[in-house]
């Protein structure tokens, strides 16, 4: 059964072929293989994370790894959106600028 967060090779599709058999795709991977009607951002991001949730389920890891896998991913779109999309004059701005 297909839902709004998944995509056709996936696990979670039983899919023979899944990209996903190990872990969860990274975000760019799953948005690439996603097709979107509209974008939102937030709603996005909301579905990703619906995503990884259920590939933790189908994977049956606790709550823990399943909370770890969730911050896991998100610290990936990070890195991930870091080096695809910004300069090394903007990461070194961003990184002295950290929280």
């Amino acid at each position: 059964m297909s839902n709004s967060y998944s995509f056709n090779l996936s696990i979670l599709e039983n899919n023979a072929q899944a990209l996903d058999n190990i872990e969860p795709v990274s975000f760019l991977t799953w948005f690439s293989n996603k097709n979107f009607v509209t974008f939102d951002l937030g709603q996005t991001f909301s579905e990703y994370k619906n995503y990884v949730i259920a590939w933790g389920k189908k994977k049956n890891i606790t709550k823990k790894q399943q909370e770890d896998l969730v911050r896991d991913a998100y610290v990936q779109v990070y890195r991930d959106w870091e080096t695809k999309f910004l300069d090394r004059k903007s990461t070194r701005l961003n990184s002295s600028h950290r929280l």
